[in-house]
C-alpha cells in the first residue's frame, strides 16, 4: 500500500507540476517568439548596414570612373599620328555588270596610312607604287555594284581587302589603314 501511496503521490506531483508548466509553457513559448523576433530585427539591421556600405562604396567608384572620363587637354594619344601616302586616282570599270546588264564605272582616291618613322617602308611604298596600283585596280574591278555601293561596305570590306593585299607584298613593314578620301560610282540609267 505504501507503494500505491507513493505512486499516487507521484501522480499528484506530476499533476501539480503540469499546471505550473502550462503557465511556464506559455511564458517559454513567448520567450522563444521574442528571441526569434529579436534575432530577426538584428538580422534586418545588419542587412541594412551592409547594403548602405555597399551602395556608398559603389557611388564612390562611379564618381571615380566619371572623373577619369572627363576631357583632359593635356591627354596625348597612345599612338603617334600616322603618315599617309596618297595614291593617284583610280578609274575602273567593274568587270561584273549590274542586274540591268549595264557597265558600272568607279573613280576613287585612296591614301595609305603607315608609320612615317619607318623610312624603309616609305621607300618600299614609293618603289612598289605601280605594283600596289595594279593590285588595287584588280580588287576594285572584281567587285559587283552591290558590294561597294555603301560607305559601310567600302570601309569594312573593300578597304580591309585592299589593306590585306598591300601588306602581303610589303617586306619592310605594314600599312596600318586605308583611307578612302573620294569614291564615286557612275551607273548609267
Amino acid at each position: 500500500m505504501a507503494e500505491e501511496d507513493d505512486l499516487l503521490a507521484g501522480e499528484d506531483e506530476e499533476g501539480e507540476g503540469e499546471m505550473p508548466s502550462e503557465g511556464g509553457g506559455i511564458g517559454r513559448t513567448l520567450a522563444k517568439i521574442l528571441t526569434f523576433v529579436a534575432f530577426g530585427v538584428v538580422a534586418i539591421i545588419i542587412m541594412i548596414v551592409v547594403n548602405y556600405i555597399m551602395i556608398k562604396s559603389m557611388t564612390k567608384t562611379k564618381k571615380k570612373v566619371v572623373d577619369t572620363q572627363t576631357y583632359d587637354p593635356s591627354f596625348k594619344p597612345r599612338t603617334p599620328a600616322l603618315q599617309t601616302r596618297k595614291l593617284k586616282a583610280f578609274r575602273v570599270n567593274l568587270d561584273v555588270t549590274d542586274e540591268s546588264n549595264s557597265q558600272v564605272f568607279v573613280q576613287c582616291t585612296l591614301s595609305l596610312a603607315y608609320n612615317g618613322k619607318n623610312t624603309a617602308l616609305t621607300n618600299e611604298l614609293v618603289a612598289r607604287d605601280d605594283q600596289i596600283r595594279s593590285r588595287v585596280n584588280s580588287i576594285i574591278a572584281s567587285k559587283r555594284y552591290d558590294e561597294i555601293n555603301t560607305a559601310f561596305k567600302r570601309k569594312n570590306y573593300l578597304s580591309r581587302e585592299i589593306l590585306t593585299e598591300i601588306n602581303s607584298i610589303l617586306m619592310a613593314g605594314r600599312v596600318r589603314d586605308i583611307y578612302i578620301t573620294q569614291f564615286t560610282i557612275a551607273k548609267p540609267s
